[in-house]
Parts: structure tokens; sequence; C-alpha cells
């Protein structure tokens, strides 16, 4: 997997390199701070160890050396060989989902605290470390959950969507899935809002310039029908995450059982068109 790096990343090397600048945004909240730090930060993050990777990301557990606490540094890598408007795409998803992080503060929600750039290509959002790995792998080992366990794991769930859906103006997480919900000395942390959306005040209104995700994007089995519905976004609200959090409680009792798409691998599913995901979920 450290393969696939860049060169640079996979010596797992201590960031930022120096003359980088370390942005982060939570010192705006101090008065006359800067949000933008440079000389005391160089090689601040020592990696570690590869602990995930998915999609075009990879996660290294790595050492805060101001702090003296470990972290989570999320590598964001562009390819050369993708487009434009991929490229734009991708960018767009990763700031959103540091701009939403940087300000939400609960015990419930991972949140960004610094964000940094490699190179032209690549660059770091640094977290909170999770030490309890997430929800898919305690799955993966220990098997369908009692209903007391998979209750008090919902509760948390539901207590980070309460508050995510409560801001103003409100936030729809997207891609709620085992992957994404994460443990930390025993608690639940709501994790990776690279697809999360913004609201408008107004029930079912969004903001303007909403992207919504486009068909083959997301977690297919875990969304309900209306976000298969094409470019209309009049029905993406809130209740998407209601939605993903009862696929997710009947995971955790019935894994690994699906209630959607139970027999059908993910490949096939890529291939379904839009009206047969639908169909599926209603």
């Amino acid at each position: 997997e450290l393969d696939k790096l860049p060169a640079l990343l996979s010596e797992c090397p201590a960031l930022p390199a120096e003359g980088r600048d370390l942005y982060e945004p939570r010192l705006k909240a101090d008065a006359g701070a800067s949000a933008y730090r440079a000389k005391s930060n160089s090689k601040r993050f020592v990696l570690l160890d590869l602990i995930a990777t998915g999609g075009f990301s990879a996660v290294f557990k790595a050492y805060d050396l101001l702090r003296h606490t470990h972290v989570a540094c999320k590598l964001h890598h562009i390819s050369s060989n993708w487009d434009n408007a991929r490229k734009e795409a991708f960018v767009r998803h990763v700031e959103r989902e540091i701009d939403i992080t940087a300000v939400i503060e609960h015990r419930r929600i991972v949140e960004t605290f610094a964000a940094f750039e490699v190179d032209k290509q690549t660059f770091v959002s640094v977290m909170p470390f999770c030490d309890g790995g997430s929800l898919a792998d305690l799955l993966r080992k220990a098997g369908p959950l009692s209903e007391k366990e998979s209750r008090s794991i919902v509760v948390q769930v539901l207590h980070g969507l309460h508050h995510l859906h409560s801001q103003n103006p409100r936030i729809i997480h997207y891609d709620l899935k085992p992957a994404n919900i994460l443990f930390h000395q025993g608690e639940v942390r709501l994790s990776d809002f690279g697809l999360s959306k913004v609201m408008a005040t107004g029930e079912g209104q969004t903001m303007a310039g909403m992207e919504l995700t486009s068909y083959g994007a997301g977690t297919h089995g875990y969304l309900p029908p209306e976000c298969y519905e094409g470019v209309d976004s009049s029905r993406i609200c809130p209740k998407v995450d209601v939605f993903s959090t009862g696929v997710v409680w009947y995971v955790l009792l019935c894994f690994p059982k699906k209630p959607f798409f139970a027999q059908v691998p993910q490949g096939q599913i890529m291939v379904m068109n839009a009206h047969e995901v639908r169909a599926e979920t209603q």
C-alpha cells in the first residue's frame, strides 16, 4: 500500500516541510491571531504508521511534536491522470470536509485542527487520533453485536447527527456507514465528511451551488431512494442521515447481512442504473 503513495510519503517523513505554511483555522478565534503559522511548525507531525487507505486518500497515525500527542494525518492525493474537472471536484470535496470539521466542536465528531500542502498534488488534513478503530473493524472481528451494544452505539451516532442537523445552516453527513464511525476510548466519533452537504434554512432547500453526490458516489445500500433522483435536490435533507442510521443499526444486529443489496456485489451495483438502485431501496 505504501508503494502506491508518492515517494516522499512512503518514507514516513516529518511534515510539513520547511517553508510550507500550516493552516490552523481555529486560531482565528484568538484575538489578532493569524490562521497561518509556518516556521515553528516545520516537521511538526512525524508520520508513524499507515492505518487506512481508501478512494484517493491515505490515513497515517502520526505524532504531534508541539502538542505531544498522537494525531491522524489524512493525505489527499490528486492523480496526474485526472482531467481538470475531476481535479476541481476532488479539491472541492476535501475543502468542504475541512471547512465543516474545522468549525464543528462536539464530542461525537472528529474535528480538523490543521491542514497543509505537501506538494502541488498532495495536501494533508490533521485530526485527533481515534484509538479504537472503526465500527467496520469491530464487526469484522466480533460479528453481530447484542441489542444493548448496538443501541449504545446508535444513540451516540444520533447525538452527533443531531448536532450537525442543528447547525445554521444545517449539515448532512451523507455518507454514514460503519467504516466512517470511529471509536476513541470506547466512545463513538463520526468521521469522513467529504460527501457532506450544507443546507439553506428552509426544509428541503439547498444552498446555492450545493453539489449533489453524483450517481456512483457515496455508499449504495446506506442512502435512501431520493439520493438517486438525479439533479433534483429538493428532497435531500437531514432525513438522509436518519435512513443511513437505520441501515447501520440493522447491520449491527445482523452482520454480515444487509437490508438492501444483500446478494448483489458492489461491482454489479455500480453498473445498475439509478432507477434500479432506487427501486431496491424502496
